[in-house]
């Protein structure tokens, strides 16, 4: 699969130069959206990959107005071709791998192994297979991996000091690295390219919304076990991920009451729909008289933004007015692109934490009225605290590796 996936996103990008990875991870991610939206999907679907890609589909109308965008030389029927083209080579991989999983053809066959070897910053996991000649090795920071031994012993209690259990966690842990560098276009682990959509808010932010809602469980909506913050955490692979804690999928959830930090993708199907489930939630939590609240984090989009605007900027701009328009809209604070950063989508892979956000930033809090009536006396004191968790820690972090750097 992870190889299936980074051929894909490089045969695309070998078509069109012009273009980045996360052209193709909004593709991606919205194909697959829009087959759970339709009702197509099935339980033997792949859990990453688009299985029925079409060069109809609105992700690939949407794929195609970015190509053209970013390359006045191709036409809208030269760039059909080439997401045609791509949609056919990922039906094909699709089939490949289903292939193997209906003769059960797992990984680690007789005579394969994963082996761990241990570095004073990263670890390295190597995958043996009695008919390569070299290893397939994947690389994780000490933190990272100490983190999910810690969530996974916190589900299997009883595993923690059981050496013999180390075999199956490395497992996890390989296929874990390998499924979220497929969410990313394949190429995360070895080149650190994609990820960006995997970003997390900075730790300050939790402790704001956990000083001024003590009294509720806060829970991530959209979180991964590498990034997750809070023991409460939903993610996007039921499969793998509730082995480290994970409650299961933003779209299953039952959210009748509580604070939920939604921090999604930036990718038009999913904040479109995700933007529906959260009205639903509280339109129904309102005629209950339930306290729900929504912290979104979300890129700011202009309002009848003009047709030279970039296409994924236009496009979210649909979600984007739906929250800020919202009856339960309660606040909307902008953060300046520069001033505020993220956590990096690739921290478990990456020397450094912390980027700056290259674009603006919507702060939206949407709130049933009861859930407001207790907010609403300190929302100014938010407001300012808010600002300030999630002031950019990029500069401060290149400092305090140059003076480390300097002293050893």
């Amino acid at each position: 699969r992870h190889f299936h996936t980074q051929h894909l996103s490089s045969h695309l990008l070998k078509q069109c130069p012009s273009l980045r990875m996360p052209a193709f991870e909004r593709w991606w991610i919205d194909s697959k959206w829009e087959e759970y939206d339709a009702a197509v999907t099935t339980t033997n679907d792949d859990p990453v990959m688009p299985c029925r890609p079409s060069p109809e589909s609105e992700a690939s109308h949407r794929l195609i107005e970015e190509i053209v965008h970013s390359d006045d030389n191709l036409t809208n029927e030269q760039a059909h071709d080439v997401v045609q083209d791509l949609c056919f080579k990922a039906k094909t991989a699709v089939q490949e791998i289903a292939s193997m999983v209906s003769r059960r053809l797992t990984p680690l066959g007789k005579g394969s192994r994963i082996e761990l070897e241990k570095g004073s910053t990263q670890h390295t996991l190597r995958y043996k297979r009695k008919s390569w000649k070299k290893p397939y090795a994947v690389q994780v920071n000490v933190t990272h991996y100490d983190k999910l031994w810690n969530a996974f012993t916190k589900v299997y209690p009883p595993l923690k000091g059981e050496k013999k259990v180390l075999p199956s966690f490395h497992v996890l842990i390989f296929c874990l690295l390998l499924r979220y560098s497929s969410l990313s276009g394949g190429h995360l682990l070895n080149e650190l390219r994609g990820g960006g959509m995997q970003g997390a808010v900075m730790p300050d932010t939790f402790a704001v919304l956990q000083r001024f809602f003590p009294s509720q469980e806060i829970l991530e909506c959209f979180a991964s076990p590498w990034n997750s913050q809070l023991p409460l955490f939903a993610s996007a692979f039921e499969d793998l991920d509730t082995h480290f804690g994970s409650v299961g999928d933003f779209r299953q959830l039952v959210l009748p009451e509580g604070v939920f930090e939604v921090n999604p993708p930036f990718s038009p199907a999913l904040m479109v729909k995700m933007v529906e489930q959260m009205n639903e939630k509280l339109t129904v939590a309102t005629q209950k008289s339930k306290q729900l609240t929504f912290f979104v984090i979300v890129p700011t989009a202009e309002e009848d933004s003009p047709r030279s605007a970039p296409p994924a900027k236009r496009h979210a701009e649909k979600s984007f007015s739906a929250m800020i328009h919202s009856p339960y809209c309660r606040l909307h604070v902008m953060l300046a692109s520069r001033e505020h950063g993220y956590v990096e989508g690739a921290q478990h892979l990456r020397p450094t934490q912390y980027k700056q956000s290259p674009y603006d930033t919507s702060l939206i809090m949407l709130q049933t009225d009861a859930a407001h009536k207790e907010f609403s006396k300190k929302h100014k004191s938010f407001e300012k605290k808010i600002r300030k968790a999630f002031a950019s820690r990029h500069e401060e972090e290149i400092i305090e590796r140059k003076q480390k750097k300097g002293r050893s």
